[in-house]
């Protein structure tokens, strides 16, 4: 009976140990992943190192999402990560301010110089605004 009760203990134990292993494991690898990520939307580099080539047209219309742009951009080779694009947009100071409109952009840019650029009509509208007030 005694070493029934013994046995028991020790698989408990062992059970409790290989948990405890497995969720810091979960755990280690969950916020490594996070800080991959998180790093990547400041260290932001281009798709192409080669600068000077303009790879595409891009049409953006006001009925589309961050997400849809990312979309578009990553159809057109400008970008490697969707999801990516889309927190940098959200931390990016040009946040919501990217317009309708025709951009070329090239694959040697940073995601933050094609915010900029697609966000360049609203910094000009926003002085008009301010000029004529």
């Amino acid at each position: 009976m005694k070493s029934k009760t013994i046995g028991l203990a020790i698989v408990d134990t062992v059970t409790r140990i290989a948990i405890l292993v497995i969720a810091v494991m979960i755990i280690y690898n969950g916020a490594q992943a996070a800080y991959k990520f998180g790093y990547r939307i400041y260290n932001q580099t281009a798709v192409s190192p080669v600068e000077g080539r303009t790879v595409a047209s891009v049409t953006i219309t006001s009925d589309m999402s961050v997400m849809d742009i990312a979309d578009l951009l990553k159809s057109k080779g400008l970008i490697a990560d969707t999801r990516l694009f889309y927190f940098q947009e959200l931390f990016s100071t040009n946040s919501g301010k990217i317009q309708p409109g025709t951009y070329e952009l090239d694959a040697s840019m940073t995601p933050e110089e094609m915010i900029q650029i697609m966000s360049a009509s609203y910094e000009e509208t926003e002085e008009t605004e301010d000029s004529g007030n």
